[in-house]
């Protein structure tokens, strides 16, 4: 019973994070004059020397 509860409780908390990036994030991302695509590769490439 305890582990759906969690599931449950999980599953509301990934919904409004999803939501939050939707409504909030995401629009904010567009707008701006950032290149995600660039700004991705740079992550990727930090996040590997990291590892």
């Amino acid at each position: 019973m305890q582990q759906t509860i969690a599931v449950m409780v999980l599953a509301e908390q990934i919904e409004h994070h999803v939501k939050e990036e939707d409504d909030e994030m995401f629009p904010k991302v567009q707008k701006s004059k950032l290149n995600i695509v660039t700004l991705g590769k740079e992550i990727a490439q930090r996040k590997s020397s990291l590892l």
